[in-house]
C-alpha cells in the first residue's frame, strides 16, 4: 500500500510508477478517468452554443484589459475553427490521464473541476492534489520553458498567472501548483505559485468590470 504522499514528489513519484510498473490499477481511479474521457468527448462533439460574449471568467482574468474587452464587447458570433477544437480536446486529454497517473502514484485527487466564485465571476479548477489548487498544462517546448525556468511570471501572454491566483483565492489558499507537460517530450514541471508571485484576483475582477463598461 503506498503511503500518502506529498506534492513535491509529485513528479518523481509518477516516474518511478512508469520506471517500475504496477500489477493491475485501482478500479475508482480508472472509472474517474473514463468519466473525466466521456466528458472531454460529449463536450468536443456538442455544437458550440457556449455563449461566452458578454460574460467574463475566471480563466481569462490574466489576460490584457483591451484583448479582454474587445471578446467581452464583440457583437459576432464567432465559433470556434475546427483545428482548435482539437487542439483543445487533446489538451483535456492530457489533464485528464495526467491526473490518473497522479493518483496510480499514491497522490489523492480531488475536487475535479469543481466550480469557484469570486464576486460572481466563475471558474473551474481542474483538481486538487493532495490538498493544493493545481492546474495542468500541455504546452509546445517554447511554452513549456516558462514552467521549467520559472520565466512565467514575467512572461505570460495568455493569463495563467491570474487564471490559477483565482482558483487559489476562491478556495481560500495560499499558494498553488502548474503541472505542465512537454507535448514534444513528454517531461514534466511542477512550478508553485505562492504569496509573491500571485496576483489580487478580487482587486484585477473589481478593475476589469469597470474596464468592460467603458
Amino acid at each position: 500500500r503506498l503511503m500518502e504522499q506529498k506534492i513535491t514528489t509529485l513528479i518523481p513519484d509518477i516516474h518511478k510508477l512508469l520506471d517500475d510498473g504496477k500489477e493491475g490499477f485501482s478500479e475508482k481511479n480508472i472509472q474517474e478517468f473514463f468519466q473525466a474521457l466521456r466528458g472531454d468527448i460529449e463536450e468536443f462533439l456538442s455544437p458550440d452554443t457556449r455563449g461566452n460574449k458578454g460574460r467574463l471568467r475566471m480563466s481569462s482574468i490574466g489576460k490584457h484589459d483591451r484583448q479582454l474587452w474587445y471578446a467581452f464587447n464583440d457583437k459576432k458570433k464567432r465559433s470556434i475553427p475546427s483545428q482548435l477544437k482539437l487542439k483543445f480536446f487533446f489538451g483535456n486529454l492530457v489533464e485528464s490521464f495526467l491526473l490518473f497517473l497522479v493518483q496510480e502514484a499514491g497522490h489523492k485527487v480531488t475536487d475535479r473541476q469543481k466550480e469557484v466564485v469570486i464576486d460572481s465571476i466563475k471558474g473551474h479548477i481542474d483538481a486538487k492534489i493532495d490538498g493544493v489548487v493545481v492546474d495542468v498544462k500541455s504546452a509546445s517546448d517554447f511554452g513549456f520553458k516558462k514552467f521549467k525556468e520559472n520565466t512565467l511570471f514575467v512572461d505570460d501572454p495568455f493569463g495563467y498567472v491570474g487564471q490559477l491566483s483565482g482558483y487559489i483565492q476562491a478556495e481560500g489558499g495560499d499558494s498553488g501548483y502548474f503541472l505542465a507537460y512537454n507535448k514534444n517530450t513528454a517531461e514534466m514541471s511542477l512550478l508553485e505559485l505562492d504569496e509573491l508571485t500571485m496576483i489580487d484576483a478580487q482587486k484585477r475582477i473589481a478593475s476589469l468590470k469597470k474596464v468592460m463598461k467603458q
